[in-house]
C-alpha cells in the first residue's frame, strides 16, 4: 500500500480526461508551495519536481543548498526539472517547500483529494 513519508499529506494525480484519481497506489506525491511535488524515486531517494520553471527553481535551489541539502539533477527540459535528494533530508526540505500537513490522515485516493486537485 502507501509508504508514507513523515507526517505529510500524500496526494494522488487526477486523470485530466475523467477528473478522477488514478488507481495506482504507488503514484503518490507530497504537494509543496508553488505546486512543487516530491515523490519517491526508490527506497532511500526522493525526487522533487519543479513544474513551473526557472523562477521557482532559482529561488528554491539556493535556499536548499544553504541548508546543506545535497541534490542531483535528474532531468531538465522546457523549464521543468527534477532533482534527487536523500530521504533523510525531508525535514530540512520541508522548511523551504512547506509540504501540506493539513489532512494528513486522508487517503490519497479519497473523494476529498479529487475535489482539491481539480480546483
Amino acid at each position: 500500500m502507501y509508504k508514507y513519508i513523515g507526517v505529510y499529506r500524500l496526494f494522488s494525480p487526477v486523470c485530466l480526461d475523467t477528473g478522477k484519481i488514478t488507481t495506482n497506489e504507488n503514484d503518490t506525491y507530497l504537494l509543496g508551495k508553488a505546486k512543487l511535488e516530491c515523490y519517491r524515486y526508490d527506497d532511500t531517494i526522493l525526487a522533487i519536481y519543479f513544474p513551473s520553471g526557472v523562477s521557482t527553481t532559482n529561488k528554491v535551489l539556493p535556499l536548499l543548498e544553504e541548508l546543506g541539502v545535497e541534490m542531483t539533477l535528474l532531468h531538465d527540459c522546457d523549464g521543468e526539472s527534477v532533482y534527487l535528494i536523500s530521504e533523510d533530508m525531508i525535514h530540512i526540505v520541508h522548511k523551504v517547500l512547506k509540504f501540506q500537513v493539513k489532512g494528513k490522515n486522508i487517503k490519497p485516493t479519497s473523494v476529498k483529494t479529487a475535489r482539491r486537485q481539480s480546483k
